[in-house]
């Protein structure tokens, strides 16, 4: 205990007498820089006496350092303090720095770039001359997402585009007026066969939550604005093969595509999308509605 009385009153005395250096060598009214003290007084006496009190760390009281200089008396310091232990003792005028706080990484609104980059198949439904195609887009090239409380599901809107193609084996397309018009071909037909393209500006809405940290499930809804429509139809009769392309279409331009998502660790998912809306404005093409599955990957 003696031992350890020592080196602490040594320390201090040292801690003290470079303070004493530095003040010495500094103009006259220079009393001491001192970082981060609990209190600081400075008293000036009648007879010209400047007195520096300074008050330890946070939570101690029992350390102060008092220094004068000036007026009849010679430069003096004087440290009192009562006997601490060891765990409480540090020098008088530094302050503990206090362990950082964990910074809240709750966060209830944010934004991602480039989800859910799909390919599928999307299949024709109560229909004999539309089949399966193929589709390929971006669903969320943006999307903000806000999650509704702690730990609990978020909701999300995106903005998207896509392709589609839909196809029409052993089928021709004519058109009048706008009306496109599905004809089979004939015996003498070596190759007819024909298919819809369509462009998407998707506008996805979305409530996700996560199970177990790996599984995340999407339910909601995909608006498509569909900009562009076109139809194909190639045949080949003898040696002449005959393309045609029509455009002009009287496709809907709004359909909303009832959609679940299920991704696996933030990588890949599988899709399910329901458009119940018909393709083509009533009386002006054929009479379907599509119905997609397919893979998507988190970039």
């Amino acid at each position: 205990m003696y031992r350890t009385m020592r080196h602490q009153i040594i320390t201090l005395f040292l801690a003290a007498s470079a303070t004493l250096a530095a003040a010495a060598s500094a103009k006259n009214d220079t009393v001491a820089v001192i970082e981060h003290p609990k209190a600081v007084t400075v008293t000036t006496t009648a007879n010209g006496t400047t007195i520096l009190t300074v008050k330890g760390k946070e939570g101690n009281d029992n350390y102060t350092y008092s220094y004068q200089t000036g007026g009849n008396n010679a430069d003096s310091l004087d440290i009192d303090f009562v006997e601490p232990t060891i765990e409480d003792f540090s020098l008088p005028f530094m302050r503990k720095k206090e362990p950082a706080q964990q910074k809240n990484r709750y966060r209830s609104f944010e934004y991602t770039w480039f989800n859910n980059v799909y390919l599928g198949i999307p299949d024709a439904t109560h229909c004999g001359v539309i089949r399966n195609g193929f589709e390929v887009g971006v669903l969320s090239i943006f999307r903000l997402n806000q999650r509704l409380w702690r730990h609990g599901p978020s909701l999300s809107v995106g903005f998207g585009m896509g392709y589609q193609r839909l196809r029409a084996p052993k089928h021709l397309f004519d058109s009048e007026d706008g009306i496109i018009y599905p004809v089979e071909g004939s015996k003498e037909m070596k190759v007819a066969r024909s298919h819809f393209n369509t462009m998407h500006l998707h506008v996805p809405v979305l409530i996700s939550y996560k199970f177990y940290r790996w599984v995340n499930v999407s339910a909601g809804a995909i608006i498509d604005f569909n900009t562009y429509t076109a139809a194909h139809t190639k045949y080949k009769i003898g040696n002449t093969e005959t393309r045609r392309h029509i455009t002009g279409l009287h496709q809907r331009q709004m359909t909303i595509q009832p959609t679940v998502i299920i991704g696996f660790d933030d990588f890949i998912g599988l899709y399910v999308r329901y458009s119940p809306m018909s393709y083509f404005r009533k009386g002006y093409g054929p009479d379907f509605s599509t119905i997609s599955g397919g893979f998507t990957f988190i970039l």
